[in-house]
């Protein structure tokens, strides 16, 4: 049976990072392109995003791992990734190759400067010291290769040996800005805790959605105070945000969504969660160009090109690759 409350979720994800990408412009730190328009609304709205919407993806990547671990075997870790080279690798290569790079050399990505294609694909791609949105793609791969490891003992341990390996994570994002950026290990450090809850909520799934439909109002309440507070507290600087501060607002905000999410969709949910791997894949290198081109538009318009006319780009090209056989490039088996 269809978990209708993931979907809802992936979409909200996706609909995330599609908006974060569209506004990125207007984040002082993002030096990629300049625009001499200013906007503090998206500013800080990136700055909210920022915060959950990957712990999120991560957290249902670990929700939806779960079924594996509970049919690991000692001989089939092969088999695993050899199944997720082929669901995120594959993907990763041919649309870093084909899209990504074309676009940005078209764009003239200072970046790229004074570097050769070799270089470009060997430094950049392969050993992912410069690949973008992509980054998500071999961070996914290398965290579920470490939790495929760990599933065997996972299975045996009790609720306290799991918050002890809960709070070991905790302690790798803390030493993450201390590893080479090398197959971008930092940032697997960084998000295996998150991935890790998604694999908690899955095992406790009964008892959330219980909670769920018990304390459904407070529940919501609490979501929406906790949505006022985080904008309040990057708009009008409340208090400084460090990064414990942006890691307890990403879990708390992570279990508030999966307890508040309704669990039944629509058809305009399903077709977002059905194409979002594809959004993502296509849609951060079109931003580029709207930004290298018509960066002096107002930050509304701007905002608004990249969200419907880069996400309609990034859809048709998805469903495109679909009607042409090659879902593999989607990651999809045939």
């Amino acid at each position: 049976m269809r978990n209708f409350q993931i979907v809802n979720l992936r979409a909200l994800a996706i609909i995330l990072v599609v908006a974060g990408h569209s506004m990125i412009i207007y984040d002082p730190s993002w030096t990629t392109f300049i625009t001499i328009n200013k906007s503090v609304f998206f500013y800080h709205l990136k700055e909210f995003i920022n915060t959950i919407q990957m712990p999120l993806f991560f957290s249902i990547s670990g929700f939806l791992f779960y079924k594996s671990i509970t049919k690991t075997k000692k001989d089939s870790l092969i088999p695993f990734i050899r199944n997720k080279f082929s669901r995120i690798i594959i993907p990763y290569l041919i649309v870093s190759l084909l899209w990504l790079i074309p676009i940005r050399l078209f764009v003239d990505y200072s970046g790229y400067h004074d570097k050769s294609i070799i270089n470009i694909i060997t430094s950049c791609i392969l050993l992912c010291k410069d690949n973008g949105h992509l980054w998500f793609l071999p961070s996914l791969f290398f965290i579920f290769i470490i939790m495929y490891l760990f599933s065997p003992l996972q299975q045996k341990w009790n609720i306290k040996k799991k918050l002890i390996l809960f709070a070991f994570l905790v302690l790798l994002t803390r030493l993450s800005s201390f590893v080479p950026n090398v197959f971008n290990l930092p940032l697997v450090l960084m998000f295996c805790m998150y991935f890790y809850i998604g694999i908690i909520i899955r095992e406790f799934y009964e008892t959330i959605k219980q909670l769920s439909n018990k304390f459904k109002t407070t529940i919501k309440f609490l979501l929406l105070f906790f949505a006022v507070f985080c904008i309040s507290l990057f708009g009008f600087n409340l208090l400084k945000v460090t990064s414990i501060v942006n890691m307890f607002m990403a879990v708390s905000g992570i279990v508030l969504l999966y307890l508040a999410m309704p669990d039944k969709s629509n058809k305009v949910i399903e077709f977002i969660d059905k194409n979002s791997f594809g959004i993502y894949l296509f849609h951060s290198p079109i931003v580029y160009i709207f930004y290298c081109y018509f960066a002096f538009l107002s930050p509304v318009l701007l905002v608004s090109l990249n969200l419907i006319i880069g996400g309609g780009i990034s859809i048709v090209i998805t469903l495109l690759c679909r009607k042409c056989n090659l879902g593999f490039i989607l990651g999809e088996k045939k």
